[in-house]
């Protein structure tokens, strides 16, 4: 099973719906699906990118 959550409700005319609720028998509430979390590379990469402007940076500055 794969939830990506969804972006709203409509009406048959198009119309969003503000005022509704999607539950479960257990008593879940699917109006409130997961935040995305960044992937664990970003985060890495960034640091890579970082060190590598920053080993530049030392290299030009000692000659």
């Amino acid at each position: 099973m794969f939830w990506d959550g969804f972006l709203g409700v409509t009406d048959s005319s198009g119309s969003p719906v503000n005022d509704y609720s999607l539950s479960s028998d257990s008593g879940f509430d699917y109006r409130h699906s997961a935040v995305p979390v960044p992937e664990p590379s970003a985060p890495l990469m960034m640091l890579v990118g970082l060190g590598l402007v920053g080993g530049l940076a030392r290299r030009r500055l000692l000659g």
